[in-house]
Formats: C-alpha cells, sequence, structure tokens
C-alpha cells in the first residue's frame, strides 16, 4: 500500500462536502484532516486504515497487559477475588 499525503480540509468545507470527501476517503484512499482555525482537530479515513488501527491498538494493549502480568500485577479476575466482589 502506497502512503498518500494527507490533504486538509476546513471543517466548514466539509460541511459542504461530505459526499465528495467520503469517496476520496473510500476510494481514492486519502486522508483528510479537518482543520478549524487553522488547526488539526480531526481526520477522515478510510474503514480500512480504521481497522488497521484499532488493530494496532489492541496489539499494544495485549502488549501492556502481558508485560503488566510479568511484573506481577494482579488480573481483573484476581483482584474481584481477593476483594471479595
Amino acid at each position: 500500500m502506497v502512503k498518500q499525503q494527507m490533504q486538509s480540509m476546513p471543517v466548514s468545507d466539509a460541511k459542504n462536502t461530505l459526499g465528495e470527501a467520503t469517496s476520496r476517503v473510500s476510494y481514492g484512499g486519502e486522508r483528510i484532516v479537518l482543520t478549524k482555525h487553522k488547526k488539526a482537530v480531526a481526520a477522515l479515513i478510510s474503514i480500512e486504515d480504521l481497522r488497521l488501527l484499532e488493530a494496532l491498538e489492541d496489539d499494544a494493549d495485549l502488549r501492556a497487559a502481558i508485560e503488566a502480568r510479568a511484573d506481577g500485577t494482579e488480573s481483573l479476575d484476581e483482584l474481584r477475588t481477593r476483594l471479595g466482589l
């Protein structure tokens, strides 16, 4: 997959061209950064990019949980049992 340069678009423009922007993202593979007063506030990305981002987050969470467990941290079930919950 070739990474394309991100385009910027003011939120006010996106309101008027949401259909076009959605097509650019979903079919053209673009990533659009929405700006408000020239400051980046959100982004339009494809569903594939969102799924990849979520998978990366899940992987990072899993690695953090494994590392915490290795450090002797209790699991939620163990904590509940110890606290009698």
